[in-house]
């Protein structure tokens, strides 16, 4: 299914049994249609004419075509080249065609205006008809001056949906076809103030109204708003979902897309990715600036972060923040698994059992998930996806799992000694991966995305990687390699 719920040629748009929208094929021959039915097509493929639904090679009699479709002649006419009442080829039984050129003429009775001629009588039309080819309601060719002539020869006050109102004042004397008709409106229309494809008013369920003219789809610079009428995106935006600056899908030309917002330049702590149109996407958390997505493309760090090979490193323990003016290291509030500051909503990372929770634009703090019947904002916990992440709720302004760094595991001595006595015989191997994941060229580079590791460099000595707990992360571990994190 297309996006908009909108079909191509030559289908249609109907609802399956659960609701949701699908597009199947028109009978043979249609270009557009409403339906699965042979009378369902509103244009029709080359060759072939519109008439009452149907695609035909050739029009009905009491039809000409133009453009495609076939058109009623005037009721007085049994053949025609035109619409008009004074462009009839041939006329119905009892009327007289009186020829003006080229074989058109005017197709006329011979009794009084009012009446038709029965045998070798003259009787009287019905009381709406200004005149008439016999008796009854359905029998009109023009109407008195209060009403109006439909396709099926009857006069009514009003034209129903489908038609529009005509005068045809043509002809001269007391028998002169004249008056008001309803004419019907082009097939994409639904309701119309012309017969043209650009003079529609409302269109069919299945189509969109664009300016005056019914589409299956609105296009480039516009959006299927209400009542199906095509509207106008934000000058910034090249496609949209609304008219607003922050609806935008796709940017006019020099803009980037940053969350919905066409931009001219891509804010700090992101980076400009060219996969999908011009977008702005974030750097990873602990990138201060970068060339690409996820933790080893960084090309400046944040404060309590170094950079090593376009990795940020921690410059403290984990549980620990760096202190940018004191140049040393303090503890995370004890809610934190890792943090940047001091208090409750300064997480980074969280215990296990608890995930995190953005508490506005720059800050998180970390909640359990909340259980059936608990209320997020009375028990202190958060609503929570299949993953166990945070996400929004009426208490709080939440992300959801791919936009939040998620739990890792904490370090653990034990294994820290028992690798840093293996870390000579490992370094080699384990440097050359890190170079070839830097570049991603790991053929298994999800298996080994996320490297939780730090960087010491307190003394001034030369880098070492010392590696934590779990070298290959598990489903819990992924806040550092997280690339769509939210700045900090």
């Amino acid at each position: 299914m297309q996006e908009n719920s909108q079909c191509p040629e030559q289908q249609y748009r109907a609802l399956q049994s659960d609701g949701r929208p699908v597009c199947r094929d028109c009978t043979p021959h249609c270009k557009r249609c409403l339906g699965p039915r042979e009378d369902e097509c509103l244009i029709c493929a080359a060759d072939y004419r519109l008439a009452n639904g149907h695609c035909r090679q050739n029009c009905n009699t009491g039809q000409f075509h133009k453009d495609g479709v076939c058109m009623a002649c005037h009721p007085s006419c049994g053949s025609c080249t035109g619409p008009s009442p004074y462009e009839c080829t041939s006329c119905p039984d009892g009327l007289v065609h009186t020829v003006s050129g080229a074989d058109k003429g005017e197709c006329s009775v011979g009794c009084p205006q009012g009446t038709f001629r029965h045998g070798s009588q003259c009787r009287a039309c019905h009381d709406t008809c200004q005149s008439c080819d016999g008796e009854g309601e359905e029998r009109c060719l023009s109407c008195q001056s209060t009403f109006f002539l439909t396709g099926n020869q009857r006069c009514v006050p009003t034209c129903g949906d489908g038609t529009y109102q005509y005068r045809s004042d043509v002809g001269g004397g007391d028998e002169a076809l004249s008056g008001m008709e309803c004419r019907p409106c082009h097939s994409s229309c639904a309701t119309c103030y012309g017969p043209l494809e650009t003079e529609c008013t409302a269109c069919h369920n299945s189509m969109y109204r664009l300016e005056h003219t019914c589409v299956g789809h609105c296009g480039t610079g516009y959006w299927p708003g209400p009542q199906n009428v095509c509207q106008p995106c934000h000058f910034d935006c090249m496609s949209c979902w609304g008219n607003r600056q922050d609806q935008c899908i796709s940017c006019a030309s020099g803009k980037k897309l940053l969350a919905e917002r066409c931009v001219d330049e891509c804010p700090a702590s992101h980076y400009l990715s060219l996969d999908f149109g011009a977008v702005c996407e974030p750097c990873h958390v602990r990138c201060k600036t970068c060339y690409d997505m996820g933790p080893f493309n960084c090309l400046s760090c944040k404060d309590g972060y170094e950079l090593d090979n376009s990795v940020c490193y921690s410059r403290c323990d984990l549980g620990m923040y760096f202190i940018n003016h004191t140049q040393e290291c303090a503890p995370c509030d004890k809610a934190c698994r890792e943090c940047y500051g001091p208090t409750d909503k300064q997480c980074i990372a969280c215990y296990s059992g608890k995930s995190l929770m953005k508490v506005d634009d720059k800050r998180f703090t970390c909640l359990v998930c909340c259980q059936q019947g608990q209320d997020p904002d009375r028990d202190n916990c958060c609503k929570c996806n299949k993953d166990q992440q945070c996400m929004p709720s009426q208490g709080n302004q939440g992300n959801s799992g791919a936009d939040q760094p998620a739990d890792r595991p904490g370090l653990n001595h034990g294994a820290i000694i028992f690798i840093c006595l293996l870390i000579l015989a490992v370094f080699g191997l384990f440097f050359g991966l890190l170079q070839a994941r830097s570049r991603k060229k790991l053929c298994w580079r999800d298996n080994y995305e996320t490297l939780p590791t730090f960087y010491n460099n307190s003394k001034g000595e030369e880098p070492k990687i010392t590696l934590r707990q779990n070298a290959l992360p598990s489903s819990d571990d992924e806040d550092f390699f997280d690339d769509t994190d939210e700045d900090l």
